[in-house]
């Protein structure tokens, strides 16, 4: 899913990791940990953050502790 730069809707995307028949992979949107741990804890199974990561908006150690639920 993409969102166009806009934040993930989280609770659309809980519902849909729920049915369990498909991996939900969210593209743009998410410019920090606590996106990512919202997407994480609502069962996304991945995150593109290309442009985050490449503006400086986002550490890269710090999306990987978010998504690993590390503190």
């Amino acid at each position: 899913m993409t969102h166009g730069g806009s934040e993930p809707d989280v609770t659309v995307l809980e519902q849909l990791t729920r049915r369990g028949d498909a991996e939900i992979l969210v593209a743009g949107g998410v410019t920090e940990a606590a996106g990512i741990r919202r997407l994480r804890d609502a069962g996304v199974g991945g995150v593109i953050l290309g442009q985050a990561l490449l503006s400086g908006a986002l550490d890269y150690r710090d999306a990987v502790r978010a998504a690993a639920r590390e503190p």
